[in-house]
C-alpha cells in the first residue's frame, strides 16, 4: 500500500470523518457508479479508500504483532 504514496499528504487537513466517510462511500460503489462521479470527485472518493485500507493494514499488522503472531 505504502508504494502508492503517502495517503497522509494527500488528505492533510481534511477532517478524519469526511476521510472516513468518503472512504465508505467509495467502498459501497462499483466500477460502473464509480464512473458517473466527476474526475475530482472520483479522486477525492479512490483517495480516502486507499488511506482507510492502508491504516486497516496497519492496525492489523500492530494486532498480529502485539499477539506474537507469526510464532518463533
Amino acid at each position: 500500500m505504502d508504494g502508492l504514496g503517502n495517503t497522509d499528504a494527500w488528505l492533510e487537513g481534511i477532517a478524519p470523518g469526511k476521510i472516513a466517510d468518503f472512504a465508505a462511500e467509495a467502498g459501497a460503489l462499483d466500477a460502473a457508479e464509480l464512473r458517473d462521479y466527476e474526475t475530482g470527485k472520483l479522486i477525492a472518493l479512490l483517495a480516502c479508500l486507499v488511506h482507510a485500507a492502508r491504516q486497516r493494514a496497519r492496525g492489523d499488522l500492530a494486532r498480529c504483532s502485539a499477539s506474537g503472531w507469526p510464532p518463533s
